[in-house]
């Protein structure tokens, strides 16, 4: 079936760009709903076993089977954390009464799964006697508000106005309300191309949204333009009340911050365009702040109210060079601070004035994080999650500078073992620069001979850390002997903010060269193959993998897109795509124009070349990369290169983080784990030679295209 198509060319910059597949941007439409159908018809014959994909499903649930808890938060006499007791659908938000037993508070499993409802962010006011959150239908972005009156279990207050993105809803001290953020404009106004930015209001508890005020509306010059969309959100101390608020802009790492006086006025402590400061921490009439102004790897500074120019800050912990301050909380009268230094985490104590009071804790190779069960607590929670093991808790206490285990994932199978190899590597990039990675593997199931399946993935992006956590995914790739591979390119947060930097906009590029030289090294070093590597990522990743599918077609033998950006050309036409010019660059701008169509993915496959096996997953209802990025990339490989085996998997119900729920994510987990195999080959490696000299015999098996009538009979323009 051939897609919806015209003779759309668009014009820019004196040069000529064929669209042909512009009708693919009308999500609605009778025509593109029919080649969806028809494509999803296609991915579900050729290659989705429904038996084989219901066997590693219940594989994975046995795997995944294991009871799951999460920090808390204590608001008066109350606890509220989320927990699941192995294989339920969604998390549940706790509630335990002092030292009574923990009982559910919101499930969302007890929701109708139809409606695709998820519970996200939660925030329960000062004394524990509500809680203010939010949820989603089908994976969206906008998001609805509640309130929930604890003591008598009621939804109180609302309907609240639907929200767009998250913000905290910040509490009054004193419980009476909180300050959250309202769009601008209404969902369809949005969708239809109009101004999605917010301003903050306050509600007071038991009144009607009607009557909430006005809290904070950003000045007329917070506006930039069409493409650079300004959100606000507030913070308010539980130490002393003092507020906050913050405006940032589009995808932008940076941010302003004004600290609002008891008279309501905004004193600015942080102008725009300069660098990040957050979050707040406020005690004995001092803010502290984590800041990358004149300091792009991190510093710790203290703010007088009385002068809050920077040029008056007062560095507390001062900028590494060799380390990133990743986070911080003012513990009694100490700070507790965690430090990415190459790519991993560690925890130190400072006294209030800087003083060095040693390492806290150092574990291998893991992504730490702090919370403080209160805010006045002279102890703060430490979350760690490894490649290992998913979760382990520990408690610092400041006073005795004391670290004890608390908990940890009770899980029967991971990666403790000691025969699971961990190694932290450097690649070389097409400049020079030195790529961190971590290769995970099984000493003694890996020969080094190129034959063990690897999946690669990363982020890249937007100055966000790449995250280390535990996957049951790859807990069994690698017991069967496969090796999974973690990269930190250039535009991620890995390296502080000169490391984003050099991955935006005109250096985008050399994000795809810092990836692919990954590849090269694994395949150099015999860690595995080109016909034996496979690639991964969502959302900027996928545009990552796509990217360097097409650049590099000869080092990769299948690559998985989640949610990708494709279409670099018209990405700010839609919802979230504004957000990214100072990521990506603006296609409106001469200069930028040029780089993008190097390396947007859309407008680079070449007739003819067969590029890697590709499944790319699309949200349908994705709100953030709207899913005709997917649909318009995979009508131009069909066309242009019907030799590819190129699938696309359209999720219902599902936004930009994919399948809602714990079965269908399995499920999708296990689609692909399934078109990996018949492409790559299976994981064990001697079951792979096996599969090898058959393939070549001609007794293997072969790939889905080889004889899909669909696959050969590609749609042509």
């Amino acid at each position: 079936m051939k897609p919806p198509s015209d003779d759309t060319i668009i014009h820019l910059h004196g040069v000529d760009i064929p669209d042909p597949f512009r009708p693919l941007e009308k999500l609605d439409s009778p025509e593109t709903l029919a080649w969806i159908d028809y494509q999803q018809q296609r991915t579900n014959a050729d290659i989705i076993d429904r038996k084989a994909v219901a066997a590693h499903v219940e594989e994975m649930k046995q795997i995944f089977d294991y009871p799951k808890q999460f920090l808390p938060l204590r608001r008066g006499n109350r606890k509220f954390f989320y927990a699941n007791e192995g294989l339920q659908r969604h998390n549940v938000l706790m509630l335990q009464e002092g030292n009574d037993a923990p009982k559910p508070l919101i499930d969302p499993n007890s929701w109708p799964v139809e409606e695709a409802r998820t519970l996200d962010v939660y925030a329960p006011s000062p004394d524990g006697k509500y809680v203010a959150y939010f949820t989603s239908h089908s994976g969206s972005d906008w998001k609805d508000l509640h309130l929930l009156d604890v003591d008598t279990g009621h939804l109180i207050d609302g309907p609240f106005p639907t929200c767009r993105l998250l913000r905290f809803p910040a509490w009054k001290t004193d419980s009476s309300g909180f300050i959250f953020p309202r769009p601008m404009a209404d969902p369809a106004d949005i969708k239809a191309g109009g101004n999605p930015d917010n301003k903050l209001f306050e509600h007071r508890v038991g009144t009607s949204p009607a009557q909430d005020t006005l809290y904070y509306e950003p000045p007329a010059w917070a506006h930039r333009s069409d493409k650079m969309h300004v959100y606000c959100g507030a913070m308010i101390s539980l130490r002393t009340g003092a507020e906050f608020v913050f405006l940032s802009w589009g995808a932008s790492a940076e941010n302003a911050v004004y600290w609002r006086n008891p008279q309501g006025q905004c004193v600015e402590l942080l102008a725009p365009d300069r660098g990040s400061l957050y979050p707040m921490a406020d005690t004995d009439g001092y803010f502290y702040g984590q800041t990358t102004v004149d300091a792009p790897r991190g510093r710790l500074v203290r703010i007088d109210p009385a002068k809050p120019e920077s040029e008056n800050w007062h560095t507390i912990i001062a900028e590494r060079p060799d380390a990133v301050l990743q986070d911080f909380a003012l513990v009694g009268d100490h700070f507790v601070t965690v430090w990415r230094q190459d790519i991993a985490e560690h925890v130190e104590a400072f006294s209030k004035t800087g003083e060095p009071l040693g390492t806290v804790y150092a574990p291998e190779l893991s992504s730490l994080s702090l919370q403080l069960e209160h805010p006045t607590d002279a102890y703060v929670q430490i979350n760690e999650a490894s490649y290992r093991l998913p979760y382990i808790f520990h408690r610092y206490d400041a006073q005795t500078q004391h670290l004890s285990f608390l908990d940890k994932a009770k899980i029967e199978r991971d990666l403790t073992s000691d025969d699971i190899v961990i190694e932290q590597v450097e690649a070389t990039s097409k400049d020079g620069t030195m790529v961190p990675m971590a290769i995970i593997y099984d000493r003694t199931k890996v020969k080094f001979d190129g034959t063990a399946l690897t999946k690669m993935s990363g982020y890249g992006g937007f100055g966000i850390k790449n995250e280390i956590f535990f996957n049951t995914e790859t807990m069994r790739r690698i017991e069967q002997g496969g090796i999974f591979v973690d990269t930190f390119v250039r535009g991620g947060g890995d390296r502080g903010r000169a490391w984003h930097l050099a991955g935006t906009k005109k250096n985008k590029q050399k994000s795809y060269d810092d990836f692919t030289a990954c590849a090269e090294y694994l395949i150099k070093h015999r860690y595995t193959s080109a016909e034996r590597l496979e690639i991964a990522g969502a959302s900027n990743c996928g545009l990552m993998v796509l990217t360097c599918a097409i650049q590099r077609p000869d080092l990769f033998g299948a690559a998985f897109p989640d949610m990708p950006v494709a279409d670099l050309i018209r990405f700010t036409t839609a919802t979230a795509g504004p957000h990214w010019v100072n990521e990506y660059g603006d296609p409106e701008n001469p200069d930028e124009f040029q780089h993008l169509c190097k390396i947007a993915p859309l407008h680079n496959i070449q007739k003819g070349q067969r590029y890697p096996a590709m499944v790319i997953t699309a949200g349908r209802d994705d709100v953030r990369v709207v899913p005709w990025h997917a649909y318009k990339f995979v009508a131009a490989m069909q066309m242009l290169s019907p030799e590819t085996p190129c699938y696309l998997n359209v999720l219902d119900n599902a936004g930009h983080f994919g399948a809602v729920g714990l079965d269908k994510r399995l499920e999708v987990a296990a689609i692909k784990e399934g078109f990996s195999r018949h492409i790559l080959g299976p994981i064990p490696p001697e079951e792979y030679k096996i599969w090898k000299a058959a393939q070549k015999t001609g007794a293997g098996a072969k790939s889905p295209c080889a004889t899909s009538a669909s696959c050969n009979n590609a749609p042509q323009a």
